[in-house]
């Protein structure tokens, strides 16, 4: 976080394989996600490169964040998944996301990524708790948590979602939420 604010991060990327990645994280929370009851999954777009361009430790750490997040908050028999694809200028995120058979409970805003320039995108789907809109306003701010009751969730830095958002953002992306209280997120 210190390396973020100081302007002193920096992004290493190298032609690498996400869907490797993305097994990898999977195969990583296997266990935890057992323990709890939530089944895990990764949905590939038929057209998605098998190398990308980005580094592999620092996308590593954002999905140790987002799935780690995504198992905490989904309830039992819940199913956390993740979607890899690339996203097409001038194509609407929700169309394509839908044609993964993408979690539709939640509304995917289209008017901030239909006209961006072709990138990959990574989405962690849940069909957990949800969050808020006051929630989500809190998201990606430094030591904050939001408050989840009597949920099984462990109390963290709150640091998380701010490193991702930094990782991510080095990238030349962006990161944000979309979710539906009691309908999940994504």
């Amino acid at each position: 976080l210190a390396k973020l604010e100081a302007g002193k991060f920096e992004i290493h990327k190298e032609p690498a394989n996400i869907k490797d990645l993305i097994k990898n994280r999977i195969d990583f929370f296997d266990l935890y996600a057992k323990d709890v009851k939530v089944k895990l999954s990764s949905v590939f777009d038929k057209e998605l490169p098998e190398i990308a361009n980005f580094d592999p430790l620092g996308i590593k750490q954002v999905l140790n964040n987002l799935i780690s997040n995504a198992v905490k908050f989904t309830r039992n028999g819940g199913i956390v998944s993740i979607y890899a694809f690339m996203h097409k200028a001038g194509v609407k995120l929700s169309d394509q996301f839908k044609a993964l058979s993408g979690n539709t409970s939640v509304h995917l805003p289209d008017d901030d990524l239909k006209n961006a320039f072709p990138s990959l995108v990574l989405a962690v789907s849940d069909t957990g708790i949800g969050i808020s809109k006051e929630g989500i306003s809190q998201l990606f701010n430094k030591f904050s948590q939001l408050e989840v009751g009597a949920f099984r969730a462990k109390k963290g830095t709150g640091l998380g979602l701010v490193i991702a958002k930094g990782i991510v953002e080095g990238h030349g992306g962006g990161i944000g939420v979309a979710s539906k209280e009691g309908g999940g997120s994504i």
